[in-house]
Protein backbone atom coordinates (compact mmCIF):
# COMPACT_ATOMS: atom_id res chain seq x y z
CA UNK A 1 0.00 0.00 0.00
CA UNK A 2 2.69 2.45 0.98
CA UNK A 3 4.90 1.41 -1.95
CA UNK A 4 2.14 1.96 -4.44
CA UNK A 5 1.59 5.55 -3.22
CA UNK A 6 5.32 6.25 -3.44
CA UNK A 7 5.46 4.89 -7.01
CA UNK A 8 2.45 7.01 -8.01
CA UNK A 9 4.12 10.17 -6.65
CA UNK A 10 7.35 9.34 -8.47
CA UNK A 11 5.50 8.78 -11.75
CA UNK A 12 3.72 12.11 -11.36
CA UNK A 13 7.01 13.98 -10.80
CA UNK A 14 9.25 12.11 -13.22
CA UNK A 15 10.00 15.27 -15.24
CA UNK A 16 11.23 17.11 -12.14
CA UNK A 17 13.33 14.12 -11.09
CA UNK A 18 15.06 13.89 -14.49
CA UNK A 19 15.69 17.63 -14.50
CA UNK A 20 17.25 17.48 -11.02
CA UNK A 21 19.43 14.52 -11.96
CA UNK A 22 20.57 16.25 -15.17
CA UNK A 23 21.46 19.41 -13.21
CA UNK A 24 23.49 17.41 -10.67
CA UNK A 25 25.31 15.54 -13.44
CA UNK A 26 26.23 18.74 -15.32
CA UNK A 27 27.41 20.35 -12.07
CA UNK A 28 29.60 17.36 -11.17
CA UNK A 29 31.11 17.19 -14.65
CA UNK A 30 31.86 20.94 -14.65
CA UNK A 31 33.58 20.69 -11.28
CA UNK A 32 35.71 17.74 -12.41
CA UNK A 33 36.64 19.49 -15.67
CA UNK A 34 37.84 22.52 -13.70
CA UNK A 35 39.85 20.32 -11.34
CA UNK A 36 41.53 18.52 -14.23
CA UNK A 37 42.33 21.79 -16.00
CA UNK A 38 43.89 23.24 -12.85
CA UNK A 39 45.97 20.11 -12.30
CA UNK A 40 47.32 20.24 -15.87
CA UNK A 41 48.20 23.94 -15.86
CA UNK A 42 51.68 25.01 -14.76
CA UNK A 43 51.84 27.06 -11.58
CA UNK A 44 53.01 30.65 -11.91
CA UNK A 45 56.10 31.26 -9.79
CA UNK A 46 56.08 34.11 -7.29
CA UNK A 47 59.02 36.45 -7.84
CA UNK A 48 60.16 38.67 -4.99
CA UNK A 49 62.70 41.28 -5.92
CA UNK A 50 64.95 42.51 -3.14
CA UNK A 51 67.09 45.58 -3.85
CA UNK A 52 70.82 45.27 -3.26
CA UNK A 53 70.91 48.44 -1.21
CA UNK A 54 68.27 50.34 0.71
CA UNK A 55 68.49 54.13 0.63
CA UNK A 56 69.30 55.71 3.99
CA UNK A 57 66.15 57.81 3.73
CA UNK A 58 64.03 54.66 3.96
CA UNK A 59 65.09 54.00 7.56
CA UNK A 60 66.20 57.33 9.07
CA UNK A 61 66.58 55.72 12.51
CA UNK A 62 69.49 53.64 11.16
CA UNK A 63 71.67 56.63 10.35
CA UNK A 64 74.65 57.39 12.58
CA UNK A 65 74.60 54.09 14.47
CA UNK A 66 77.59 54.00 16.81
CA UNK A 67 80.13 51.37 15.74
CA UNK A 68 80.78 50.47 19.38
CA UNK A 69 77.22 49.22 19.89
CA UNK A 70 77.94 45.92 18.14
CA UNK A 71 81.20 45.36 20.03
CA UNK A 72 80.05 46.05 23.56
CA UNK A 73 78.02 43.54 25.53
CA UNK A 74 75.09 45.81 26.27
CA UNK A 75 74.51 49.38 25.25
CA UNK A 76 71.63 51.75 25.89
CA UNK A 77 70.40 52.87 22.49
CA UNK A 78 67.65 55.22 21.51
CA UNK A 79 67.63 54.31 17.82
CA UNK A 80 65.44 51.72 16.14
CA UNK A 81 64.88 48.30 17.59
CA UNK A 82 66.05 46.64 14.34
CA UNK A 83 69.67 47.70 15.06
CA UNK A 84 69.92 45.25 17.97
CA UNK A 85 70.75 41.57 17.64
CA UNK A 86 68.83 40.96 20.88
CA UNK A 87 66.80 43.43 22.92
CA UNK A 88 66.23 43.65 26.64
CA UNK A 89 64.64 46.11 29.01
CA UNK A 90 66.18 47.91 31.97
CA UNK A 91 63.05 46.94 33.92
CA UNK A 92 63.22 43.22 33.15
CA UNK A 93 65.68 40.34 33.06
CA UNK A 94 64.59 38.89 29.70
CA UNK A 95 66.08 39.36 26.23
CA UNK A 96 64.02 39.14 23.04
CA UNK A 97 64.39 38.96 19.27
CA UNK A 98 64.13 42.53 17.91
CA UNK A 99 61.19 41.58 15.66
CA UNK A 100 59.14 39.96 18.44
CA UNK A 101 56.02 41.55 19.89
CA UNK A 102 57.68 41.69 23.33
CA UNK A 103 60.61 43.73 22.02
CA UNK A 104 58.32 46.16 20.22
CA UNK A 105 56.58 46.98 23.51
CA UNK A 106 59.79 48.15 25.20
CA UNK A 107 60.05 51.92 25.40
CA UNK A 108 63.09 53.42 23.65
CA UNK A 109 64.47 54.89 26.89
CA UNK A 110 64.36 51.46 28.61
CA UNK A 111 65.83 49.48 25.70
CA UNK A 112 69.11 47.61 26.12
CA UNK A 113 70.80 46.06 23.08
CA UNK A 114 72.92 42.92 23.12
CA UNK A 115 75.38 41.76 20.45
CA UNK A 116 74.85 38.08 21.28
CA UNK A 117 73.08 35.64 23.56
CA UNK A 118 76.29 35.28 25.59
CA UNK A 119 76.37 39.05 26.20
CA UNK A 120 72.77 39.00 27.42
CA UNK A 121 73.38 35.99 29.69
CA UNK A 122 76.53 37.63 31.06
CA UNK A 123 74.41 40.62 32.15
CA UNK A 124 71.93 38.29 33.92
CA UNK A 125 69.23 38.17 31.24
CA UNK A 126 67.28 35.03 30.29
CA UNK A 127 65.49 34.16 27.03
CA UNK A 128 62.09 35.74 26.43
CA UNK A 129 60.17 36.13 23.16
CA UNK A 130 62.46 34.86 20.42
CA UNK A 131 59.92 34.59 17.59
Amino acid sequence: MMWSRLIQKLKGNIDKIWLSLAFLLVSALSYEAGSIRQALSEPTPVVIEVPDTIPATTFPERQNVPASSAKEGATDLSQGIQDCVFVGSKNSNKYHAPTSRCAKQIKAENRVCFASVDAAVAKGYVAGCLE
